[in-house]
């Protein structure tokens, strides 16, 4: 996950904890300066059946 503000952190751990109350899968949270588009957030993500 990249995000243009490192305060954010606190908000999208809450969000993330409501999606995956239990054992959830492991991720990373990157700072980054900006971005060329109108988001704050990237999340990249890896699915398997």
């Amino acid at each position: 996950m990249y995000c243009t503000s490192v305060e954010q952190f606190a908000a999208v751990n809450a969000i993330y904890a409501r999606y995956f109350p239990n054992d959830p899968p492991a991720r990373i949270f990157v700072c980054v300066p900006a971005w060329p588009g109108r988001f704050d957030i990237e999340i990249d993500c890896i699915a398997a059946v």
